[in-house]
């Protein structure tokens, strides 16, 4: 009887973590996100981490299904082309005014870029920092985003895989994008 207990105890633990989609986030995560945090000099707390695999996010693409909203379809098309998301949100233990610098730009895009990182935009101002990076597979297709962002409160870090080369290319072929310059 114990064992049969036992038994179903770990099959509803597993299927409650696998099925789900969602989990912590992986050695890599942790790996980029020691890389950030080396090169801010500053001291900060994990708030959030997460991680939405395959099954979490067709969950959700079946949800957004059922909005009548005119944006899901490209919403439903964007959920489609990725497959795993992880992020990470840090809250600084000293609040106050931080020094987004042009070093910790420097010191960041080097980590990353030794890492096979490649930035595509850059956005700051005297109160934040965002950063994108994108890496490519071995066929030079886009296959994972980085966006870290900074601010005097928090720092965050989304890490996106999927097929970014086919959503750019659906997106452009709906034409239903805007770009404010």
């Amino acid at each position: 009887m114990k064992r049969n207990k036992a038994l179903l105890a770990f099959v509803i633990v597993f299927t409650a973590y696998f099925f789900t989609g969602c989990f912590g986030v992986n050695a890599k995560f942790h790996r980029l996100k020691h890389s950030v945090l080396s090169k801010i000099g500053d001291n900060y707390y994990r708030d959030t981490e997460f991680g939405v695999g395959s099954f979490g996010l067709s969950l959700a693409n079946t949800v957004v299904s059922f909005s009548n909203e005119n944006d899901a379809e490209e919403v439903r098309a964007m959920l489609k082309n990725v497959s795993h998301v992880q992020v990470g949100i840090y809250k600084r233990h000293n609040r106050g005014k931080i020094n987004v610098s042009k070093d910790f730009f420097c010191h960041t895009d080097n980590e990353l870029t030794s890492q096979g990182w490649t930035y595509v935009v850059k956005d700051r101002d005297s109160k934040s920092l965002t950063t994108v990076y994108y890496k490519q597979n071995e066929d030079g297709q886009i296959n994972e985003l980085l966006v870290v962002s900074l601010d005097g409160r928090e720092l965050v870090i989304a890490d996106l895989e999927g097929d970014f080369d086919k959503l750019v290319a659906e997106t452009v072929s709906r034409g239903n994008f805007k770009i404010d310059m």
